[in-house]
């Protein structure tokens, strides 16, 4: 069974439950996730984890946040019309042979690192299949104000940082295509910056990362292709005036045609 992470996000819409609801149901075992708001947290334990699954606090300050939270759900669920609370008790606990969260990181993915993501599941990156996620997209959407300096826009770079660390076999991120025509705060168009990160992890070439988005707006997904360290003698792409990176229309795309 191909085990996968759910690294998910600081804020936006609690979406974290459905993205892993459809690795668990394509056959993945999810062992682990990270959620920052404390209802949604519970949303996921409830439909995708179990009693036994166990949560890591990312910093003090959160595990204080989650008792006061926790405190006013159980008052709430222990009404009659109610639904219960428990982890496991929803949509997993109708399901046969789906395996729930093992480990839960409750917090800021910022105050995260691959190397204790690694610690807490025992786990070597070789033996993780695909970090997965869903960065908050609310400040690329064309329905927003796709301001360069909001700072949900951030997140997207912390997704990778993590994937980079972990460095599993693949990796796989979900956005809206409105990412595409978005610029940083330094003027670098985002989709180049995130190539360019995951080139440098060892995560891919930029060409072919970039193409992969760029063609496929809205889904993209990599195989790590070398060793972080050996990615970073590869030849970096140069700057244009416009702030593009220049890509090699010759470049191979990620994903090969199959017959």
């Amino acid at each position: 069974m191909n085990s996968a992470m759910c690294s998910w996000r600081l804020r936006g819409p609690p979406s974290a439950s459905a993205i892993s609801c459809g690795f668990k149901q394509a056959g993945w075992h999810v062992i682990a996730a990270n959620e920052n708001d404390v209802d949604a947290a519970h949303t996921y334990l409830c439909n995708l984890g179990s009693p036994d699954t166990r949560i890591v606090f990312c910093t003090p300050e959160d595990q204080q946040r989650w008792h006061q939270r926790h405190k006013r759900l159980e008052r709430y669920h222990a009404q009659p019309d109610r639904p219960p609370l428990e982890p496991g008790s929803g949509w997993i606990a109708g399901q046969t042979g789906v395996a729930p969260c093992e480990v839960f990181f409750f917090g800021d993915v910022r105050a995260l690192t691959g190397a204790r993501i690694l610690a807490e599941l025992g786990l070597e990156g070789d033996e993780v299949g695909c970090v997965f996620g869903g960065p908050p997209c609310q400040g690329f959407s064309k329905a927003g104000r796709r301001q360069a300096d909001d700072p949900r826009n951030e997140l997207v770079f912390e997704f990778m940082r993590i994937v980079c660390e972990i460095h599993p076999r693949s990796f796989c991120m979900e956005n809206v295509p409105g990412l595409l025509g978005m610029h940083t705060r330094d003027g670098v168009p985002v989709i180049d910056a995130l190539a360019l990160m995951a080139q440098e992890g060892g995560m891919g070439t930029f060409h072919a990362i970039r193409r992969s988005l760029a063609k496929t707006a809205g889904a993209g997904a990599a195989l790590r292709t070398m060793q972080a360290t050996a990615s970073r003698r590869q030849p970096q792409p140069g700057m244009t005036t416009n702030g593009h990176v220049d890509v090699d229309d010759d470049q191979l795309p990620l994903f090969a045609q199959t017959s």
